[in-house]
């Protein structure tokens, strides 16, 4: 039996499916590696103090590292390193081993900063890049490197202040990058 064609059907189907113009696709394409080629600096400036409503190209970027979603991330990723620190033998969870050491002792600092981004209280930019840059920075972190003793606790601590959104102006704590 021949299939009788619907042409409001294909009508709303047509519209459904339209893409972008090449012009605005493009555009759109530039816009993202853009931002993802200049993320990094991005949470750089951000962890060292810089105001999003100052510098608004800054402005997604703190957008994303406040959001439940990234906060969500970041506080599983600190549990998995509390976890691993806590095994009996090292494990890989990435290309770097962290030291297991620091993060016993600096656990409770940990732990407090774990709460804190679970409260449903908002948290600053400042504080949530220090801490993105805490477990990204593989090459000159505390959490992975060898540094002063109890240096990975005063990044954290640090951290801890710096997560409150009235503390962005208070003094930079974030570990040196040589």
């Amino acid at each position: 039996m021949p299939t009788i064609a619907n042409p409001q059907l294909h009508r709303r189907h047509a519209s459904a499916r339209r893409l972008p113009t090449h012009g605005s696709l493009t555009e759109a394409v530039g816009a993202r590696i853009r931002e993802a080629t200049k993320r990094g600096a991005f949470t750089r400036d951000l962890a060292a103090g810089a105001d999003p409503l100052v510098r608004t190209e800054l402005a997604p970027r703190a957008a994303q590292l406040i959001s439940r979603r990234e906060r969500a991330t970041v506080a599983r990723s600190l549990h998995r390193t509390l976890q691993d620190a806590h095994a009996s033998r090292p494990t890989l969870g990435g290309p770097v081993l962290i030291r297991r050491g620091a993060v016993r002792h600096a656990e409770d600092v940990i732990t407090a900063v774990i709460s804190r981004l679970e409260r449903p209280h908002p948290v600053s930019p400042r504080g949530m890049a220090q801490i993105q840059r805490l477990l990204t920075n593989a090459d000159h972190s505390p959490l992975y490197n060898n540094a002063a003793p109890g240096e990975l606790r005063r990044a954290m601590s640090g951290v801890l202040c710096a997560l409150e959104p009235d503390q962005g102006s208070s003094p930079d704590h974030e570990f040196p990058l040589s």
